[in-house]
């Protein structure tokens, strides 16, 4: 229960079966609002990795880990593909000791409300879909659109610098590889609209 960041009665609500009542947790607001949307998206890629372990091989494959800005939150997906190929499976709690204790809780919360049906769950959750492989597909698309979008802020920058200096091959070079980018996440954004 220390672990995992619940009081003993939590602990003994989820070894008999029984689905946490959230409001008895004491999540605040402030707790939850202090992750972002890619640091929830990484939670939920870890939450499908403790679900489902057979992913981690695609999903090392795929180089996810990668993907993940918060280096905290990169390191425990490492982590859990590292385990589930030494062990064959991938607990929150070995994933939670590798957290500092002043930062676990809201982590502690998400992976564990992805895995016990908690209503604090993010509605664009993996853990409820019924092909857990096509989920993980989804949550690589995410970070891949992720990673397109700061290259076109990047480049938008960039851009604008170099029309300031006055027209460039490099500006052009620039301008020619944002409109790849964008056609690429155009493309991206299709792909996930229609769950592939």
């Amino acid at each position: 229960a220390a672990a995992l960041g619940l009081r003993p009665a939590q602990m003994a609500q989820l070894m008999a079966g029984q689905r946490l009542d959230t409001r008895a947790m004491a999540a605040t607001s402030a707790q939850r609002g202090r992750l972002s949307t890619a640091d929830r998206h990484a939670l939920a890629l870890l939450s499908l990795l403790v679900a489902h372990p057979r992913l981690a091989p695609r999903a090392e494959q795929a180089g996810v880990a990668s993907y993940v800005e918060n280096a905290q939150l990169r390191d425990l997906v490492r982590l859990a593909i590292k385990t589930q190929a030494d062990s064959g499976r991938v607990e929150v709690a070995t994933l939670l000791e590798q957290v500092p204790a002043d930062e676990r809780d809201p982590i502690a919360r998400a992976l564990m409300a992805d895995a016990f049906g908690s209503e604090e769950r993010p509605e664009d959750s993996p853990i409820d879909a019924i092909d857990p492989s096509r989920a993980f597909d989804q949550m690589l698309g995410r970070f891949q659109l992720a990673r397109l979008e700061r290259e076109l802020t990047e480049l938008d920058r960039a851009i604008k610098d170099g029309r300031a200096r006055g027209p460039s091959p490099e500006t052009k070079e620039l301008i020619l590889r944002k409109i790849r980018l964008s056609q690429e996440k155009d493309g991206l954004i299709m792909k996930l609209s229609r769950g592939r």
